[in-house]
Parts: structure tokens; C-alpha cells; sequence
């Protein structure tokens, strides 16, 4: 009987230690800046599948209550999404700012003429 508690005992111990060193790994993957630079490049390649518009991640920071990331276009044309996030409550409030300053950079790779300046700048709760 004594040998079936041992076993148990080591199982248990040997199950929550994999449970913890995982949740660490997903935590520094997550929430620090070598996981969000790793981060950022996946990002930034999943979005450039999609956009019709090449664009670059300049900053990418994510923490366990705030975000914060700068997409360019090119020199004149970003979007900044900044703001706090609460995970568990499903709540945020996250403050962009759109400023595409030279819409005539987009022409050749839209396929369509576009001038002037497109600004914008608001909150999303």
C-alpha cells in the first residue's frame, strides 16, 4: 500500500511541475521581450499574408495588462494601437491613431488613386 502512495505521490508531483514549467514558457512567451520579438515577427508575417499593403511591426509590446504596437506602411503612413487589456474579465480599452499622411504612397500597390491624408484617432472599448 505504502509503494502505491509513493507512485501517486511522484506522479502528482512529476504532473504539476510539468504544469508549472509550461505555464512559464507560455508567460516568457507571452509577456517579455524576447517572447514578444518572437511574437512580433510571426505577427508581422501573418499580416503581411493578408494585407494588400507590405507593412512592418516597429514595436510590439504586449504585458499582462497593456499593449502596445506601432504598424508602418512606409515612412508617412502608421497606425498605433496603445492601450490596457484585462484577459480574464474580457475587457479593454485600447486608443488608436491612424495617421496615413500621404495616401498617394499607396497607389501603385492598391491599384487605385488615392491622394491627400487620412487621419484618425480614437478609442475602442
Amino acid at each position: 500500500m505504502a509503494k502505491k502512495s509513493d507512485r501517486m505521490k511522484k506522479i502528482l508531483l512529476i504532473l504539476s511541475s510539468l504544469i508549472i514549467i509550461f505555464l512559464g514558457l507560455v508567460y516568457a512567451l507571452l509577456f517579455t521581450q524576447t517572447g514578444n520579438n518572437l511574437l512580433k515577427q510571426t505577427l508581422e508575417a501573418k499580416l503581411n499574408e493578408h494585407s494588400p499593403v507590405p507593412l512592418n511591426i516597429d514595436i510590439f509590446s504586449l504585458s499582462p495588462s497593456t499593449l502596445k504596437l506601432l504598424i508602418r506602411l512606409d515612412k508617412e503612413n502608421t497606425v498605433l494601437l496603445e492601450g490596457t487589456y484585462a484577459l480574464f474579465s474580457q475587457d479593454f480599452d485600447i486608443d488608436y491613431d491612424i495617421k496615413l499622411a500621404k495616401l498617394s504612397n499607396l497607389n501603385e500597390t492598391l491599384k487605385r488613386q488615392l491622394n491627400g491624408a487620412f487621419l484618425s484617432e480614437g478609442n475602442v472599448k
